[in-house]
């Protein structure tokens, strides 16, 4: 009876070995199986958050783009009415220079009839007993007659002036020397508004000089004039490295300032 009760405790020993055996590989496995799912779900988490940023990114770039083209739509739109504006503003301006030519060509007459009345004024001796009322008389028609010949010259200022616009709105060229600044810069775009338009002379396509401190550091083209501001796109390879055009930057036309 003991040698019995002995194999069964040798047998019973020896299944419990192989049941530990089998049991410390199942760990073993499901040890492994555990960091194998923590390293996927690392890299699940570190790629969904690099997924995150990208789409964060794209987002901010649609944003942006959305809101330039709507910019650069506005900027079209009042284009078109500017230009309109100018159209009117040239035919204005013809008829002022007719208007003027006209004001001047009587003005002319009146000097001259004037400048007769005082020959004839001096050319006739005063009665004895009127003579004081004479004197006063030509007194009168002398101022009369300078007033009307410094009405005169401010008209024919004006005309000049007129018609030296008119001239160079025909010819499509601008004022050499004419000024103005940069008020906006869109950098997406490579453009910039400017301070001066129609009113000031500015013509469409003509290159203007950009410059810092009396120092030259591009060129832009106008593309766009409106009334009072105008649009001009950054010439190419025109602004050194390292530096970028920016609000409150001069711009001048030198005649062609393309050579």
């Amino acid at each position: 009876m003991g040698k019995i009760l002995l194999f069964v405790a040798i047998g019973l020993t020896f299944l419990s070995a192989i049941l530990g055996v089998l049991n410390r590989g199942k760990l073993t496995d499901a040890r492994s199986s555990v960091t194998d799912r923590d390293t996927k779900i690392a890299e699940m988490q570190k790629s969904g958050m690099q997924s995150a940023a990208e789409v964060k990114t794209l987002k901010e770039q649609v944003t942006a783009l959305t809101t330039e083209k709507q910019q650069t739509a506005s900027a079209l739109d009042t284009a078109k009415t500017e230009a309109q504006k100018a159209a009117e503003e040239a035919q204005g301006l013809k008829t002022q220079v007719g208007e003027k030519e006209s004001q001047l060509t009587q003005l002319k007459s009146d000097s001259d009839a004037k400048d007769q009345k005082i020959k004839d004024l001096e050319a006739k001796p005063p009665a004895p007993v009127a003579n004081d009322d004479a004197k006063k008389e030509f007194d009168e028609q002398k101022q009369i007659a300078q007033s009307a010949t410094d009405k005169l010259k401010t008209t024919e200022s004006q005309l000049k002036v007129l018609q030296e616009k008119e001239q160079y709105r025909l010819q499509q060229r601008m004022r050499d020397g004419l000024e103005g600044s940069i008020q906006a810069v869109n950098t997406a775009w490579n453009f910039v508004v400017l301070n001066i338009g129609d009113r000031n002379g500015i013509i469409n396509n003509t290159e203007m000089l950009v410059e810092r401190r009396n120092q030259l550091i591009g060129r832009v083209r106008i593309t766009s004039v409106e009334r009072s501001t105008s649009v001009a796109d950054i010439i190419a390879n025109s602004v050194p490295k390292g530096i970028s055009i920016m609000p409150g930057d001069k711009v001048i036309y030198k005649g062609d300032s393309s050579e």
